[in-house]
């Protein structure tokens, strides 16, 4: 009588066929090239010596005075409510806005008039759209492009529900420990006052730059520029003749936000000493707002309902939309790529075949997918993302509405464009209003129209495609990593990457290819950017003035 095999048998058998089919992948996987974007650190750039300004910069810019003074200042700036509310957007859409809003950018505007009297000197200052502000510091060779500096003057509001939450009131610029607390700290006042310490110090000692400099301080980033950044650049473009790839290079607000957070501290293969990542972004997603509206002929009371109301109608579309969402994709271009280089490369963040995978993502691109699917910031960088974020319907609970509408964002990932992306969403909705007998209207253009529909539904879309990518191996992308290293040491680990929000320089493409975005700080994950206990350590303030301080030698 036969016996059947026993069944660790089998899997043995099936082990051993496992083993046979992957030693070939990982005996390849092991001997080729790395298929990601090197990750090579430049040495530390120092600024052409000269004695007092060194000087400064080693004794004056690390001394208590300075740190005392400096903190002083920017709690100052903290205290001025700069807040953008939605009702003050620009463009198409904008309604009147009371002045009494604009107020605390003026008083901004007297704060640094009198706090920097060397900037205010020195420099030309023009105010754009009367709150906006452009300083313009000369160069003896105008032969050179100028280079840009930019950073935003408002902050986004306090949520009035929250302001028990606070450990200091959010406008106190409050000084406790190693941190000082307020709205706008992080984001992104210390960069702007940073940058106009550093100008306001090189200039006490008659500083006087070869290559002209332009500083730009828009008034409503927040609520996407229209009235600010906007009429900067058309300024810098018709005035100053600077269009065109005119500018060397502009460097304006980022963000440290990285892979993986929940794990452990990064660390160097060859040494084993903490190390840190500072990303700068040289891209980042396209951006788009779509306003859904469905309109309903006629009413009437609730007691005599249709099968499906205008709010049932747009609640079907928000369902389909957010079933389906968009394909996830990582091309050749995307410089997440480049951030995962380095983090594989130069840290011990990713096991060993985690590492293997990437070094190979090309040949194991779906796992890789599946893979960073699981991390939110990661999935963003190379997918387009949705969110539902504002709906309106009804005016009385036995009324039949009549006008519904939802606000839906889009962030366009770098492998698709804004016209794709609207024509993905149509296809989904087209079908939803044959089924209501509705018309269909995009952006005033009729999709389709019948006399005899029971109502429309009313779609506009709003933004930008993906920006430009900038170069990694540009001499400006040297000069500001390289100054990086300056000024934290080779201990930090200078690492390209994409932004998935979007900045104020999405005005500003046709000035220069090289546009770079970072807040020149180690970020430890506590800021608090946007959200109660906002706050900036102490130290990471001063090295911000430390390194546009050196940047700015450096560009010469």
């Amino acid at each position: 009588m036969k016996t059947a095999p026993k069944k660790s048998n089998r899997i043995s058998s099936w082990i051993q066929i496992l083993v046979l089919i992957l030693l070939p992948i990982l005996a390849i996987a092991f001997s080729v090239k790395s298929q990601l974007p090197n990750c090579n650190q430049p040495s530390p750039l120092f600024p052409s010596t000269n004695t007092t300004l060194d000087s400064l910069y080693k004794t004056h810019l690390d001394s208590s005075v300075f740190k005392n003074g400096l903190m002083r200042r920017f709690a100052t700036a903290i205290q001025i409510p700069t807040v953008s509310f939605d009702s003050m957007r620009g463009g198409p859409n904008a309604v009147p806005v009371d002045p009494i809003l604009y107020k605390p950018f003026l008083e901004l505007q007297d704060h640094f008039s009198i706090t920097y009297p060397n900037v205010h000197r020195y420099l030309k200052k023009v105010v754009i759209r009367d709150y906006s502000i452009l300083y313009i510091w000369k160069g003896s060779n105008p032969n050179l492009k100028p280079f840009m500096f930019m950073a935003h003057q408002d902050v986004v509001p306090v949520d009035p529900s929250t302001a028990n939450e606070w450990i200091h009131s959010p406008f106190s610029g409050t000084q406790k420990g190693d941190f000082i607390y307020g709205r706008g700290t992080s984001d992104t006042k210390m960069t702007m006052v940073s940058i106009l310490e550093a100008i306001e110090t090189l200039l006490s000692v008659n500083y006087q730059p070869e290559r002209s400099m332009l500083v730009a301080f828009g008034h409503d980033e927040e609520i996407s520029g229209y009235n600010g950044a906007k009429y900067i650049v058309d300024y810098i473009t018709n005035n100053l003749g600077y269009g065109n790839n005119g500018i060397e290079y502009i460097l304006d607000e980022g963000v440290g936000a990285t892979i993986f957070p929940e794990r452990q501290k990064v660390t160097i293969h060859e040494s084993k000493q903490a190390k840190e990542l500072m990303l700068i972004q040289v891209a980042e997603k396209g951006y788009m707002d779509l306003n859904v509206t469905v309109l309903i002929n006629k009413g009437g009371h609730s007691s005599q309902p249709p099968r499906h109301t205008g709010i049932g109608i747009l609640a079907q579309i928000i369902t389909t939309l957010e079933s389906n969402p968009y394909q996830s994709d990582i091309t050749e271009q995307n410089p997440i790529l480049g951030h995962l280089s380095c983090v594989s490369e130069h840290t011990d963040l990713l096991t060993w075949y985690e590492k293997l995978i990437l070094k190979n993502w090309r040949l194991f691109k779906s796992l890789v997918l599946y893979w960073f699917s699981s991390d939110p910031f990661l999935h963003a960088t190379y997918t387009t993302t949705q969110a539902v974020d504002v709906i309106q319907g009804g005016v009385k609970v036995n009324a039949l509405p009549q006008l519904s509408t939802v606000l839906i964002n889009q962030r366009i990932a770098p492998h698709q464009t804004k016209s794709q992306v609207i024509d993905r969403i149509l296809s989904f909705i087209k079908p939803i209003a044959k089924q209501h007998e509705l018309n269909l209207k995009c952006d005033d253009d009729i999709v389709f129209d019948d006399i005899d529909n029971l109502g429309t539904i009313l779609l506009s879309f709003e933004g930008m495609d993906p920006s430009p990518i900038s170069s990694t191996t540009s001499t400006p992308y040297q000069h500001i990593s390289g100054t990086v290293r300056n000024v934290y040491g080779e201990n930090v680990i200078v690492s390209p990457s994409i932004m998935v929000a979007n900045t104020d320089t999405r005005w500003t493409w046709d000035l220069t290819e090289n546009i770079f975005r970072m807040i020149p700080i180690v970020w430890k994950g506590d800021e608090n950017i946007h959200t109660v206990n906002e706050k900036a350590r102490i130290k990471s303030i001063v090295n911000t003035v430390k390194f546009y301080y050196q940047l700015i030698r450096s560009s010469q």
